[in-house]
């Protein structure tokens, strides 16, 4: 009895793994003013390789192609994922979804817009520049704000002291009066 519910347990286990498999690989967006123009950093938890993108330089609709470059997931593997991009004033908003075809992902923008893609400094991100909405104020957006704000908090350097020195040796004895 207790050798058929082992088995049991297992076939129910290996019938359940594909439905647990399903991953997730966006890590965040990102949107930095950069002049005149906007770059939304769309980061993953893996490194990507960007392949090209349609429709060339302007739309409503834009799919950007790109492989997961060294990663353990494959794509029949991930879970649809749908992000709004963080409230801004800089750009249109844009819904995105990935995976949406076969490598690639689309993002839907609220209008027409210009935009140029390509390959993140890091190989975890993508960047999509597009020109700053007239009467922009906002100067950056997304889950990224409180770490930039906290590494230019760290930037910033204390006022100078003398260090106090230490004893280098500790007594073992309190002091005689």
């Amino acid at each position: 009895m207790r050798d058929f519910l082992r088995r049991f347990a297992v076939g129910i286990a290996l019938l359940a793994a594909p439905f647990f498999a399903s991953a997730q690989v966006i890590d965040r967006i990102d949107i930095q003013r950069v002049g005149e123009e906007a770059e939304i950093h769309i980061r993953f938890i893996t490194r990507v390789q960007y392949m090209r993108h349609a429709p060339v330089s302007e739309g409503k609709d834009l799919r950007v192609f790109f492989a997961l470059a060294g990663s353990e997931f494959r794509e029949s593997d991930l879970m649809q994922e749908s992000k709004r991009s963080p409230k801004t004033d800089l750009i249109p908003r844009f819904n995105l979804v990935y995976p949406e075809l076969t490598n690639a992902m689309l993002i839907t923008f609220d209008r027409s817009t210009r935009f140029r893609v390509r390959q993140g400094g890091d190989g975890f991100s993508l960047v999509i520049t597009v020109p700053v909405l007239p009467g922009a104020l906002d100067e950056s957006a997304g889950k990224g704000d409180k770490l930039r704000a906290a590494e230019k908090l760290s930037e910033k350097k204390p006022a100078t002291q003398d260090p106090v020195p230490l004893p280098t040796t500790v007594p073992t004895t309190p002091p005689k009066a």
